[in-house]
């Protein structure tokens, strides 16, 4: 026996006409009897697999997607005829008959006109399908509950006054939504800002049919305790400043209300962060300390980013100490970097975000008085030019400066004693574009500078 498979209906307006897509079959040999028959576990409507019995899923606007597919004995494509029957429930006598042929597809989508559905009825559905000689039984009869009417919106209650004024220093946002008694109201949607996610339906079913989620099992729901009552979430708010919580009921049909908008004010828990010790050497590390913001208690940690144009972001999450405090080394390189970082109390409060700018990687300079750094191309081969270095400006005194023209040989000159600067001359054997690195040495042995990468183009005069 051969099972179909095909396509599916993506979306469905509630007054589409009464039409049908309908799915091809393949026809019998020439003699051959044709059995056919609808795939029971296939049948689905709203993006739910049929059901048979108590308690019957209650649907909304998709309720008007009945699907399923056929099997048959043979082998070979033709053109086949599948009827849809609905009916009110409690009417059976009320049927609306849907059909449709095809050629080639394999999965029946039945639409249901507008006018066969009203919010409030439970309905019972069929499918039978037929290739012109034979037609299949009638599948098992499906039902749903049909619910289009929205729920009543919530009322919003927090530990955070509303509007303008402050909110309590370091506590979760509590908030509790009421659906005031409505027994439509079954959960609550919430958002940070004025945007809520929709849950969409997918062509994943074992035939391709169409799949609804469940509204109220979604990330950023929650249930309410029963049927038009109430649940509570806590919520880190996501700044300090003037927030924007958004709230509407959802009932089981995925119906939902208008929206609420609680406006909130989240005074600043931002921690102090600063680069403490002496100016750090390139290559090795800076120390950065990192202070809990006043009337924040209970921080276990803090968690920071360190950002730069040139490399890769760093983050990583350092404990705290009893008193709140922490420090962490950090690499100091060629980049200058911008660290953040907020910190975490025992309660499950994260702090706004405290910065630092991490200037740790100071370099001599370079000037030249023939081969400037201006991306033209300048001088030529065996024109000599003058290149001088001055220090860094982190206070270190200079006494040489190590450096390399592009592949050469890495040289080392003794820089001034009065105003710690060198003068190099340098003539080119090659046009085209050169390197010069330089790096800075301590006078007092503490170490060098970050290295600084010039780059310059020789002319060519041949062009």
């Amino acid at each position: 026996m051969r099972v179909l498979k095909g396509r599916v209906l993506k979306r469905a307006g509630a007054a589409v006409a009464a039409t049908l897509v309908a799915v091809g079959m393949v026809s019998a040999p020439a003699g051959a009897a044709t059995v056919l028959s609808i795939d029971s576990s296939s049948m689905y409507n709203g993006g739910r697999p049929c059901a048979t019995g108590d308690p019957l899923p209650t649907l909304g606007y998709f309720a008007n997607i009945l699907q399923a597919a056929g099997s048959d004995t043979t082998g070979t494509f033709s053109t086949y005829t599948f009827t849809f029957q609905l009916w009110p429930t409690a009417t059976p006598a009320e049927v609306s008959t849907i059909t449709s042929t095809t050629f080639g597809t394999s999965l029946a989508t039945g639409r249901v006109p507008a006018s066969a559905l009203v919010s409030g009825n439970a309905y019972s559905w069929r499918i039978s399908v037929s290739d012109g000689t034979a037609t299949s039984p009638w599948s098992q009869t499906c039902g749903f509950n049909y619910d289009t009417t929205a729920p009543a919106a919530p009322t919003v209650t927090s530990n955070y006054p509303p509007d303008s004024s402050t909110g309590p220093l370091g506590q979760l946002a509590q908030f509790t939504f009421d659906g005031g008694g409505d027994l439509d109201v079954a959960g609550f949607q919430y958002a940070w800002g004025g945007v809520l996610s929709v849950p969409g339906c997918e062509s994943s079913g074992p035939q391709g049919q169409l799949v609804c989620p469940d509204t109220l099992t979604q990330s950023g729901v929650v249930k309410a305790t029963a049927p038009g009552r109430s649940a509570t979430v806590s919520l880190n708010p996501p700044g300090a400043g003037p927030q924007e919580l958004t709230v509407i009921s959802i009932d089981v049909a995925g119906n939902i209300s208008t929206r609420v908008s609680y406006q909130l004010f989240v005074p600043s828990s931002s921690p102090t962060v600063s680069i403490v010790g002496p100016q750090a050497i390139c290559g090795s590390t800076a120390t950065v300390k990192f202070l809990p913001h006043a009337g924040v208690a209970g921080i276990t940690s803090y968690n920071y980013v360190m950002d730069s144009i040139d490399s890769p972001s760093l983050s990583a999450t350092v404990p705290a100490k009893r008193d709140g405090t922490a420090t962490v080394t950090v690499p100091v390189t060629p980049q200058n970097y911008f660290l953040n970082a907020t910190s975490t109390s025992g309660n499950g409060f994260t702090s706004s975000a405290g910065y630092v700018s991490l200037d740790v990687n100071p370099q001599p300079t370079v000037e030249a008085d023939v081969y400037a750094s201006n991306g033209l191309p300048v001088g030529g081969i065996g024109v000599p030019g003058t290149f001088t270095f001055s220090p860094p400006s982190d206070g270190n005194w200079v006494s040489q400066y190590t450096y390399q023209f592009s592949h050469g040989k890495t040289h080392t000159v003794t820089a001034d004693p009065n105003w710690a600067r060198a003068t190099v001359q340098w003539t080119p054997k090659d046009a085209g574009p050169q390197t010069l690195t330089v790096r800075s040495v301590n006078a007092d042995g503490s170490g060098s500078s970050c290295k600084l990468t010039y780059t310059f183009i020789v002319a060519n005069p041949s062009r």
